[in-house]
């Protein structure tokens, strides 16, 4: 015997009550702005920060989202300001509660300052990219030769007169003597 077995009928959800995760973006400047505001190391005077400070902030602050408290303390470290701290040989790294949380060592200055020489030459051959290019500069206009001078129209047939330079020069009369001597 087959029987059918009637379908359920099927229940459509149009509506959905859970709320939109925001994107990335959104929770890595919500998680800047919460820093900035909550957090004295997040100010605009850069400080060493302590190794794994990610843990600390998530242990008093659980509602933060880990993936956007990560990025958003990478576009801090990759800061000028701070990276110039950090290249101070035996700057001091700072905890959530501003205290001493070990030294930066002299691999990591190392690091920073290979970073400061890459951000700066990036930036440099970005300015240079952007710079336009110098026009030529202008041609030197070249003079037309000199145009030779056009034979006279003379009618086929007729003599030419041509007259002669004088071969030597007209000499200066000399000076008269009169009898009485006087000049």
């Amino acid at each position: 015997m087959n029987t059918i077995i009637p379908k359920s009928p099927q229940i459509s959800t149009t509506t959905d009550t859970t709320a939109e995760r925001p994107t990335f973006r959104v929770r890595v400047e919500h998680v800047q702005a919460f820093l900035k505001e909550h957090m004295d190391l997040f100010g605009s005077d850069p400080k060493p920060l302590a190794i794994g400070i990610h843990h600390a902030i998530l242990a008093c602050h659980p509602e933060l989202d880990l993936s956007g408290l990560k990025r958003a303390l990478t576009l801090r470290c990759a800061w000028f300001q701070y990276l110039k701290a950090l290249t101070q040989p035996g700057a001091v790294r700072y905890d959530l509660d501003g205290q001493p949380a070990g030294e930066v060592t002299a691999e990591q200055v190392e690091i920073a300052r290979t970073r400061l020489a890459e951000w700066k030459a990036a930036k440099k051959a970005k300015a240079k990219a952007k710079k336009p290019p110098k026009p030529p500069a202008p041609a030197v206009p070249v003079p037309p030769p000199p145009t030779p001078p056009s034979p006279p129209l003379v009618p086929p047939g007729r003599p030419v007169l041509r007259l002669k330079k004088p071969a030597n020069p007209v000499v200066a009369a000399s000076t008269v003597t009169r009898k009485d001597g006087a000049k």
